[in-house]
């Protein structure tokens, strides 16, 4: 037995999961690994492994990695040789498929070491629990958990309910059999309309909602969604429903999509079939409606299922790569309060407090929280307007922590790869509001340019409104803010708008000539509007991912910026004057309304029809855009077209879009077509129409 070897098998022999990290060029042998072991690299490229002599059962490659959810290996190694960054993603993703008493292993080339992330990351492994780390042929560091495991008693939750008590047998633990108990109580009962199963990743939940789905199937009739942010995200759930099926006894039958993925599971008389989120709606299906990873599709779309289905079980991650469910729990004390909580504590593949989890979440800040601040002790003391540098953030692990605890309550989804982002890019600036060593105010900008990629998503929109070739400016530079969050005890106390204007401030020292941001939803437009920004752009489509309209706001610093800022709030004035029938009829009215009464206060109009003509002529030379970015001139110029000239289908469609504004959803009831069919000949018939308005206004 090698030296490495014993230092590895101390590493699990308590049964705690290992993290073993062989930076650079080695020539050990990982001769103790087992067989049972995911190897994962850029390319799915096997020498990496066979190098260190370790026994692959599988090779995938990082995009494959993603749809693995579900399954369970004794060991993982991850190579990073060929990665250009750091993955931060599929680093906290493939640490959940390693079982108890198992290695997670990473092979690390030098040069990822010398990255900002990689400096931090450095700091962090090294002081963490279980680990061994290799470099150049040596063991530099290496720590063992000392205390043994404590595993959890097995379930012992008795019910009435003869399905139930066959499934709670698949129980892991209490908790889960818990779970399972009330959902008899759930369903049938009137008191409520969604049952919420959250916690930490890892415990379980997606697992439950595959029983809850079993349960659904054995005692009802009808065609049942399941619904996540992809069909990869839920095989763990059809794993478990299956399980509980054959527990049950009922025979069911699987479809499968070509790439082996489960789509629905039907028994005869019933059938959970996956939808994604945004088309649910459009969806014929049976009550309840199951939702996996809810904080996921959308807080918005969730709480409109709520309303309008009124029956929902679901899951949602609290702390952890796939997205923060805080703001979901927030939405359920506030405005769904007919909702029965679930909270799973306990991991299912590995012991409580496991050094590998312990380690992750140091790492990536997943169960980072705002700071709790008394206002009455601090309300006194000065406050400050500070930069804080990335060498900051690396070197200081508590101001960290206050930063991005801060941030990812300003965001309805957190990644870890949002955290690499911030520290490696160099393209992001943090500024924050303290009092006494309180961090109360965090702001992350990213500078935008005219002539600079298209990740600069402002300026690139103002080029969609066709502001800047109307205007013309020499440059237009601005700060967008992509997150800006105040912690929650001095919310609604003027600290964000100090933040703001000091943002502001700095940008006009720096000849910046705007401030702007894009956000989802409308619940902090009445703050951007208290501070004169101007809104710009409403989405027509709801966002797939959020399940939220997008909103742009500018504020402009100089004149130059005036002109194109002020152009660009007219093309949403237009819109919500000529289109709101059309785009906007499922926003609330008092949006609409405060939007529309800012711009009039502002002297705001309709757009000018050399504007006007300028994004008619961009929709017509961009294939890719989409009818609602010039159906407001089509309704204001209605005069000056004729449908007559149009085939009959596309009059019919035109008529009961454009004049009578139905939905797309109510245009294919009547038809009796694919809604996407019916969004694709709309672009074809509209832009037919287009053609003929731009000929009768623009031909001078």
């Amino acid at each position: 037995m090698s030296e490495l070897d014993k230092y590895l098998i101390k590493c699990v022999e308590k049964g705690w999961r290992c993290l073993v990290i062989v930076i650079g060029e080695n020539d050990l042998s990982l001769n103790s690994i087992g067989e049972n072991t995911l190897c994962i690299s850029k390319y799915a490229d096997k020498t990496m492994f066979e190098k260190y002599n370790v026994p692959c059962s599988r090779t995938v490659n990082f995009a494959e990695a993603h749809k693995l959810l579900g399954t369970e290996f004794d060991n993982v190694v991850l190579s990073l040789y060929g990665a250009t960054g750091w993955p931060g993603n599929l680093l906290a993703l493939s640490t959940e498929y390693v079982n108890k008493g198992g290695y997670y292993i990473l092979l690390i080339p030098e040069k990822l070491l010398e990255t900002p992330f990689g400096k931090y990351f450095y700091n962090i492994v090294i002081k963490s629990e279980n680990h061994v780390l290799i470099m150049n042929n040596k063991i530099v560091s290496h720590r063992y958990k000392k205390e043994k495991p404590i595993e959890p008693p097995p379930p012992t939750v008795a019910s009435s309910d003869k399905y139930i008590k066959k499934l709670a047998k698949l129980a892991k633990n209490n908790e889960q059999a818990k779970a399972l108990k009330i959902l008899p109580t759930f369903l049938y009962s009137r008191k409520y309309k969604m049952l919420l199963l959250h916690g930490d990743r890892g415990r379980g939940k997606s697992s439950i909602l595959g029983l809850y789905g079993a349960y659904i199937l054995a005692r009802n009739n009808g065609i049942f969604i399941i619904t996540s942010r992809n069909l990869e995200s839920i095989q763990s759930f059809y794993k478990m429903l299956t399980k509980g099926l054959d527990a049950l006894g009922i025979n069911y039958v699987v479809t499968y999509e070509k790439n082996g993925l489960i789509t629905s599971v039907s028994t005869g008389k019933s059938t959970i079939k996956y939808v994604k989120p945004w088309k649910v709606t459009e969806t014929k299906h049976n009550k309840p409606l199951l939702v996996d990873e809810a904080a996921g599709v959308g807080v918005a779309r969730v709480r409109r299922w709520y309303n309008k289905i009124g029956k929902i079980m679901a899951s949602t991650t609290i702390h952890g790569y796939e997205g923060s469910g805080r703001v979901l729990l927030k939405y359920i004390e506030e405005l769904m309060k007919k909702t029965m909580t679930v909270k799973l504590r306990l991991p299912i593949r590995y012991y409580p407090n496991d050094p590998l989890e312990k380690t992750l979440y140091r790492l990536f800040h997943l169960d980072a929280e705002p700071p709790e601040i008394n206002y009455e002790e601090i309300k006194n003391y000065e406050l400050k307007y500070i930069e804080i540098s990335v060498d900051e953030l690396i070197n200081n692990y508590e101001l960290l922590r206050k930063t991005y605890g801060l941030l990812v309550t300003a965001h309805y989804r957190n990644e870890p790869d949002d955290l690499v982002l911030l520290l490696d890019t160099n393209v992001f600036k943090i500024r924050a509001l303290t009092i006494k060593d309180h961090v109360i105010g965090v702001a992350q900008i990213r500078p935008e340019k005219l002539d600079e990629s298209e990740k600069n998503i402002l300026n690139k929109l103002l080029e969609r409104l066709g502001v800047v070739q109307y205007h013309k400016p020499r440059k237009h530079e601005l700060w967008r803010i992509v997150r800006i969050a105040i912690t929650p005890p001095l919310q609604r106390k003027g600290y964000g708008s100090i933040l703001l204007k000091n943002i502001e401030d700095e940008a006009k020292r720096n000849n910046i000539d705007s401030v702007g941001a894009i956000f989802s939803g409308f619940q902090t437009i009445n703050f951007w509007l208290k501070n004169d920004y101007y809104p710009i752009y409403i989405s027509p489509r709801y966002n797939k991912v959020t399940g939220e309209k997008n909103v742009a706001v500018i504020k402009p610093l100089n004149k130059s910026s005036e002109n194109i800022v002020l152009a660009a709030a007219t093309t949403l004035y237009q819109k919500t004057r000529y289109t709101s029938h059309i785009l906007f009829r499922d926003l609330g009215i008092e949006k609409i309304d405060s939007i529309n009464s800012f711009l009039e206060q502002k002297g705001i109009n309709n757009s000018p029809q050399g504007l006007d003509c300028i994004r008619l002529r961009r929709y017509i030379e961009d294939l890719n855009e989409y009818y609602e970015a010039i159906i407001d001139i089509i309704v204001k110029h209605i005069d000056k077209t004729q449908f007559i000239d149009l085939s009959e289908k596309c009059r019919h469609l035109a008529i009961a879009r454009i004049l009578q504004g139905k939905t797309i959803v109510e245009i294919s009831g009547i038809t009796k077509e694919n809604p996407e069919t019916i969004i694709n000949e709309l672009n074809k018939c509209i832009r037919e129409l287009t053609k003929q308005l731009s000929h009768t206004m623009c031909t001078h």
